[in-house]
């Protein structure tokens, strides 16, 4: 017992002296505490509202004609679509190719014509994929359009030959889909995109918080003052040097859910707690991370350019942008060692599917694995390396 009480004490000892180095740190506080929260306002402001509404679309009537100034109107009544007039086709593709729009569509000349014949008329779409998020919702707007002026055509049609409006109900009703989008009903951009930006933010930020507070010790060389500290101890020492950033960025963690599911009104389907759990296992994950980046390299130098390249490209392998199914078998076996891949595969679970606590077996065996290995294997060297450097500044050497 009095062993361990050594021990909690040099943890309170390390804490104390890691909070008044931070505090008094004026730099190390704004760059890897005060900016992830800007990060997270200014994603959170850029997104606006999160909905597509009036982007630039260039149309052109050929056919000029009562039944594409129906089309017309039906496009225009899209929130999405702000249609701008364009004399040819020529002229609406150069706009393209120049910014202007990001997309044309364009009604033929004998639109009508084929429209009266019964063989259907044909709308162009043009659409820039390169900007694949606006251009594809622009697409499926401009679809679902089409596709209910063509169901409001065959009614008519079928109106007209007798059949009733029971009988065209039943007929047009014979395959009808019912989508139901989990989480984001309103196809938002805000809700896809901040749901894990902000989240990549948040770890990156965590990155630099731990290996600033590790770093700093060798920076400053008071490494045999850091362990002093804990009373000699390495284990109590590191405890409680990552603990006040943990716990702030736990809080972080916090804020971003209060934010999303509260100020933003994405309520989640499960638990708020669970959300919260998966999130702290992932910053857990990358404190050990850090600890083994530090052990490991030669330098410090190289230990920060490790944990910038760990921590910065974790965005597009969460799979949030494709599925991780979709991807190599390298790749998908490198996002597996990320905290933020498994940290978005809860949130989604629990998020926008509701899974309990018990359904997440898989994902936070994960992160604790990526939490208890990085520690296995780094502590030794870790706690070599600090120790050839205790005894350098204590014999007085450079």
């Amino acid at each position: 017992m009095t062993a361990l009480r050594r021990w909690f004490a040099g943890v309170f000892g390390s804490m104390g002296r890691e909070c008044r180095e931070w505090a008094g740190n004026a730099r190390e506080v704004i760059f890897c505490n005060i900016m992830p929260l800007v990060w997270m306002l200014i994603v959170w402001g850029l997104l606006g509202q999160g909905i597509m509404t009036r982007v630039p679309v260039a149309l052109v009537d050929e056919d000029k004609s009562s039944a594409s100034r129906e089309v017309i109107r039906a496009l225009d009544a899209n929130r999405a679509l702000g249609l701008e007039s364009y004399e040819n086709s020529i002229g609406a593709l150069a706009a393209m190719r120049q910014g202007a729009v990001y997309g044309v569509i364009v009604i033929p000349a004998g639109y009508m014509r084929d429209e009266l014949s019964g063989a259907g008329g044909t709308v162009v779409i043009h659409t820039d994929e390169n900007r694949y998020a606006v251009g594809g919702t622009f697409a499926i707007e401009t679809a679902a359009v089409m596709d209910g002026l063509s169901q409001e055509r065959t009614a008519q049609k079928l109106l007209r030959a007798g059949a009733g409006p029971t009988g065209a109900e039943r007929i047009l009703s014979l395959v009808h889909p019912d989508f139901y989008r989990l989480a984001n009903m309103g196809s938002s951009f805000l809700i896809f995109l901040s749901s894990t930006l902000i989240p990549g933010l948040i770890i990156i930020g965590a990155t630099f918080a731990f290996m600033t507070a590790i770093l700093r010790e060798i920076w400053n060389r008071s490494v045999a003052a850091w362990l002093a500290s804990a009373g000699g101890s390495f284990g109590a020492a590191l405890v409680g040097k990552l603990t006040p950033h943990y716990v702030y960025y736990c809080l972080v963690i916090l804020f971003y859910i209060a934010l999303f599911s509260g100020y933003g009104s994405f309520a989640p389907a499960g638990s708020v707690l669970t959300w919260f759990f998966c999130g702290a296992a992932a910053v857990a994950a990358i404190a050990a991370m850090c600890v083994l980046i530090t052990g490991i390299a030669p330098t410090w130098r190289l230990a920060l350019v490790i944990s910038v390249g760990y921590a910065a490209p974790a965005l597009p392998f969460s799979g949030f942008s494709i599925p991780l199914d979709s991807m190599d078998a390298g790749v998908r076996f490198y996002a597996d060692f990320l905290p933020l891949t498994w940290y978005i595969r809860g949130q989604s679970q629990v998020w926008a599917l509701g899974a309990g606590l018990d359904e997440l077996g898989t994902t936070f065996l994960a992160l604790a694995l990526l939490f208890v290995v990085p520690l296995i294997i780094g502590l030794p060297f870790f706690r070599r390396k600090y120790g050839r450097f205790a005894a350098s500044e204590e014999a007085g050497r450079p």
